[in-house]
């Protein structure tokens, strides 16, 4: 039930990550401090059921969106 995700940042930013369902609905959302470099977050998904997640992570200018499938 733990999920790391590494994000590796050019400058030290605030950022949110949302996690959605493959239905789009809102499983997780949360705000981060990112320090320059390579930042690793951890999940807790244990109480998710098993199935196909994304999540995105938006900072000023910066997004990305990538999969995650729990099992």
């Amino acid at each position: 039930g733990i999920t790391t995700i590494t994000v590796d940042m050019r400058r030290s930013e605030k950022a949110t990550l949302r996690v959605t369902n493959i239905m789009g609905e809102v499983v997780s959302t949360k705000s981060i401090n990112f320090n320059i470099g390579e930042n690793t977050l951890t999940m807790d998904t244990g109480k998710w059921t098993a199935g196909i997640y994304f999540y995105t992570i938006n900072s000023g200018e910066f997004s990305v969106t990538k999969k995650l499938v729990r099992e």
